[in-house]
């Protein structure tokens, strides 16, 4: 079924307005205006009117790709800033994983890993999956916030019996899990940044 509604879009470019037939006719009947008649002051005038019109479509023109710059600058810090808090709390994560497995689970231990899943939780927490430009990433990204909420559930339902938080999680299949998702994360990130351009990348990367 064919829809109610077209939409049609284009964008003048003044530089393709010179090498056009409409702007090479203008450009010859130039010579051919009674310049030294009593017209010319209007001839001139309609010129000048020209002139203006072309600059100020020269001018949106320019705005409108600036704007489009800054919209994926803006779009592409803000996902790298989600990759580097993903980063940490992987980061932490894979720490307190790594002390559970060893047996390190005092009850001062206990309360640090509580705090610092936590803190890692709040920083994801400021970040939001509809703000993210790239579906893909912010699925990766979303998989990453589970674990650590995950984790994080799981050591504070034990923490009264510490000798059953390594059995409330498979941690060897957490350790080899979780950085394969930062890892494809960044490698989402990169290819996020081919898309956007060098004007983008360079800008946030110098």
């Amino acid at each position: 079924m064919l829809p109610d509604k077209f939409r049609v879009s284009f964008v003048i470019r003044p530089k393709h307005l010179l090498v056009s037939p409409l702007g090479v006719l203008a450009a010859i009947g130039l010579f051919y205006l009674p310049w030294g008649a009593e017209s010319a002051p209007a001839w001139a005038q309609a010129v000048g009117s020209v002139a203006a019109i072309a600059a100020a479509i020269w001018i949106s023109n320019r705005q409108q790709h600036q704007a489009a710059i800054e919209r994926r600058r803006q779009n592409y810090r803000y996902m790298f800033r989600a990759f580097q808090v993903a980063s940490n709390a992987v980061a932490t994560m894979c720490t307190v994983l790594e002390d559970i497995q060893e047996g390190r689970l005092a009850p001062s231990n206990i309360s640090y890993y509580k705090a610092v899943l936590g803190s890692s939780a709040n920083e994801l927490s400021q970040l939001s999956f509809k703000d993210m430009v790239d579906y893909e990433f912010g699925r990766v990204w979303i998989d990453i916030i589970r674990h650590v909420t995950l984790i994080k559930s799981r050591i504070e339902d034990h923490a009264s019996e510490p000798a059953l938080i390594p059995r409330a999680m498979d941690i060897p299949l957490a350790l080899v899990e979780v950085p394969k998702q930062l890892e494809e994360l960044q490698q989402l990130l990169a290819e996020h940044s081919t898309r956007v351009g060098p004007e983008v990348y360079q800008d946030q990367h110098l």
